[in-house]
């Protein structure tokens, strides 16, 4: 009896098992307009524009996405019994090396401007000011896609640029994501993975008896994803004697003889027939 309820018990399912083969990182300015409105999203126009710059290739290691949780306040009464415990609203921080070695990546990198026509950068400080718009893609290996949209993020951490024959010049560095005070929040995510699949519509092949008297015997409805049916013919609540996903008995209700509709409606719509009631 356990392991028959443990087995019943189980979520795992297999089917929601991805891995991520391919992604993109965009930036952009902070409050750049067009945000991504969902997981069809089409950053081309964005791209063309230099609204968005795409930060190119990364490591093998893809990017993390990981919450950083706010500090902890405890309010006490005069007995130390602590009557309310908030935490603050905290940051998202996502982690990635750019192994591109270009001036958009060298840009996001140093904060700083590149002149492209001469390659010269001055940088002042090693702080970094700059709020900046930052999408994160990713694509699994049956084409389900994840996007996080961060409207205001900053580079927080960086790791260090090594020069040698056996180092590859990259750019690692870690975004914090903070609240965004116009839109009110820290981002926005959508997951092909995350959308319900719509129910499948009913659909009946076959009722017998070929005609029924009203208000007599049973009619039997058969087909295909009928369960949780309800029964209407000729307009009439039918009452559902049985109900399985492939048959429906019912109780033909009173009305009057001619053709009537039996119309099955489930979660996933309806179907109807006419039948002859005598």
């Amino acid at each position: 009896m356990t392991a028959a309820i443990i087995e019943n018990d189980r979520a795992n399912n297999p089917d929601l098992v991805r891995l991520i083969k391919d992604g993109r990182i965009l930036i952009g300015a902070y409050g750049v307009p067009d945000a991504p409105t969902g997981p069809d999203w089409d950053p081309s126009a964005d791209i063309a524009s230099g609204k968005r710059i795409d930060l190119g290739y990364y490591s093998d290691s893809g990017f993390t996405l990981t919450p950083e949780p706010g500090d902890n306040v405890n309010f006490k009464a005069h007995n130390s019994d602590v009557v309310l415990d908030e935490d603050g609203p905290g940051t998202w921080a996502t982690q990635f090396s750019a192994i591109e070695s270009g001036r958009k990546q060298a840009e996001v990198y140093f904060d700083a401007a590149i002149d492209g026509s001469s390659g010269h950068m001055r940088v002042s400080k090693a702080s970094v000011k700059t709020f900046r718009d930052l999408v994160l893609v990713g694509i699994s290996g049956d084409d389900d896609v994840v996007i996080a949209h961060f409207p205001r993020a900053k580079v927080a951490d960086r790791d260090a640029i090594t020069f040698g024959p056996a180092d590859l010049n990259s750019y690692g560095m870690t975004l914090r994501a903070y609240r965004d005070p116009v839109l009110g929040y820290q981002f926005d995510a959508w997951s092909t993975l995350w959308i319900d699949s719509a129910p499948a519509a009913p659909t009946i092949t076959t009722v017998s008896p070929a005609e029924q008297q009203a208000a007599a015997g049973n009619v039997v409805i058969d087909g295909t994803n009928l369960a949780g049916a309800t029964v209407t013919i000729g307009g009439d609540l039918a009452f559902i004697v049985s109900n399985t996903a492939t048959q429906i008995v019912v109780l033909m209700p009173g009305g009057d003889a001619g053709t009537a509709d039996i119309e099955v409606t489930t979660s996933g719509g309806t179907a109807s027939v006419t039948y002859d009631r005598v």
